[in-house]
């Protein structure tokens, strides 16, 4: 009975010490491994980083001239100090316009502003101009173009239709009798100056539409301008 116990207290030393080296083998591959792959990993996100600032480059960098930079955000502070004042009024005033209509659910198609658009190229071609010429010497792109279109039939629909009387027609052409062709129809002189009567109907009512829109708003302003 003394000879079996002593065989079973040698085995079980035997069992404890032919696992702790392979538990102690793995813990240490699985540390070198994790070693080895850090700099990897942080060279791939360091990349990815730079990859990405350079598609990015023109958020951060407007030009660049003879190797050294010009920002964005010096560009953005010139322009502010040039124009700040007059964009953000254009800015506020869109705002505003867009709202409005909103509110009396009045909408514009992109028919509409198609149909505009086209009317605004034909009536340049008739006079030999395109309308990339006219953007152009306005300093505005043709992308930009039907959102401005856009804006203006949203304030047509808003100041609504406007008349002009026969008698207000004859009081602006005997006023403004030299602005006039000589050699022009009758008919023809009528409908330009009703035309130039209800642009100018049309731009007073707005101005007195913004007026009360912008009296009744709240603005805050963060930008001194």
């Amino acid at each position: 009975m003394a000879a079996r116990k002593s065989k079973k207290s040698v085995r079980k030393p035997s069992r404890v010490s032919s696992t702790v080296p392979s538990q102690r083998k793995s813990l240490v591959s699985s540390e070198t491994l994790s070693q080895v792959k850090k700099p990897y990993a942080i060279a791939l996100i360091v990349i990815a980083i730079l990859f990405v600032l350079y598609l990015l480059r023109s958020w951060f960098v407007a030009a660049i001239v003879n190797g050294q930079p010009i920002t964005r955000l010096s560009l953005i502070n010139e322009m502010e100090k040039s124009a700040g004042k007059q964009t953000m009024s254009m800015l506020v005033t869109k705002t505003l316009i867009e709202q409005e209509a909103q509110k009396r659910h009045i909408t514009v198609s992109d028919a509409q502003v198609n149909a505009e658009v086209k009317k605004i190229s034909d009536s340049l071609s008739a006079q030999g101009q395109t309308l990339d010429q006219a953007l152009a010497a306005q300093g505005l792109s043709r992308a930009d173009f039907p959102q401005q279109v856009r804006l203006q039939l949203l304030a047509q629909k808003l100041v609504g239709n406007v008349t002009v009387s026969d008698k207000e027609v004859d009081d602006y052409i005997a006023q403004n009798k030299d602005s006039f062709p000589q050699d022009a129809k009758e008919e023809d002189i009528k409908a330009q100056a009703k035309l130039q009567l209800q642009q100018q109907k049309a731009q007073t009512a707005l101005q007195s539409l913004l007026q009360k829109l912008q009296k009744d708003a709240k603005i805050t302003y963060f930008v001194n301008l």
